[in-house]
């Protein structure tokens, strides 16, 4: 089985967050260097790496950091945090962006230009959407919802996946108002992708499946808060051999259009 985690974190410099590092933060560079440490340290064989989306980071060099990981590293592929030119950034190889509800893009018009680059050149937006500091399950759910809707309507080609299959850190166990959004959004936009990165409950993954198709799934860890081979234990105890294959391989290779070579090989 070929493993491609589609949502790895990376951090230049771990001393740029010092007044918010846990040992999560520490430095793990050295599990990007090549291929055949992606593979022994976090048992995969390619990965998407994007910058952490702290607030005090420079998303300029943060991205420049991801495209040089890159660069170094043919078994990584390169996501930048979105920006007013993903453009510039779409020439220097990024193969998505990464969107947080930090930055809360759809509030404000100097974005829409952004959107309009990504759709025009069929890149995807891995997109965590929320209101940062609402607790109301309810309500949240609901605010997800309806920026998927923005997206659209603003949008419309405009390929998203969905990170952490719309279920944020603060209501990570199961709940009515998570599972009735992944229905309204199975049900209203079939072209939305989830990825379930984060998501380390094996009853909250069985979810996920059950309400949408394989094709639909992208594997991802959210490392370093998730390691990839934990969640490769928790899908392989229930999914099939069909969907062990689309989730963990054939979704990211058609949907991301990487070109990769064999498994664990830096070529």
């Amino acid at each position: 089985m070929i493993y491609i985690d589609t949502h790895f974190h990376y951090i230049s410099d771990v001393e740029k967050i010092a007044n918010d590092k846990p040992s999560i933060f520490l430095d793990f560079s050295g599990y990007f260097m090549n291929p055949a440490a992606l593979k022994e340290n976090l048992s995969v064989d390619y990965g998407m790496v994007m910058p952490f989306p702290f607030r005090e980071l420079q998303s300029d060099e943060e991205n420049e950091s991801v495209l040089d990981l890159a660069s170094r590293n043919s078994n990584l592929f390169p996501v930048c945090l979105l920006d007013r030119n993903p453009e510039c950034w779409i020439l220097k190889g990024a193969v998505a962006f990464k969107e947080h509800f930090y930055g809360m893009r759809l509030a404000s018009n100097d974005y829409q230009g952004s959107y309009r680059q990504i759709e025009q050149a069929g890149v995807l937006l891995i997109t965590h959407l929320g209101s940062k500091g609402n607790t109301d399950k309810e309500t949240f759910y609901e605010a997800i919802f309806a920026r998927l809707c923005d997206y659209k309507n603003l949008c419309p080609e405009l390929k998203i996946v969905l990170a952490h299959a719309g279920c944020d850190f603060r209501h990570k166990f199961r709940n009515k108002s998570w599972e009735d959004l992944l229905v309204r959004i199975n049900e209203m936009f079939s072209d939305i992708h989830v990825d379930i990165s984060g998501l380390t409950d094996v009853e909250l993954l069985k979810h996920v499946v059950r309400v949408f198709a394989a094709e639909r799934i992208l594997f991802g860890s959210d490392f370093p808060y998730a390691r990839p081979k934990q969640m490769i234990a928790l899908l392989e105890s229930f999914l099939d051999e069909f969907q062990k294959e689309r989730i963990f391989y054939r979704n990211a290779a058609k949907l991301f259009n990487l070109s990769i070579g064999k498994p664990g090989s830096d070529n």
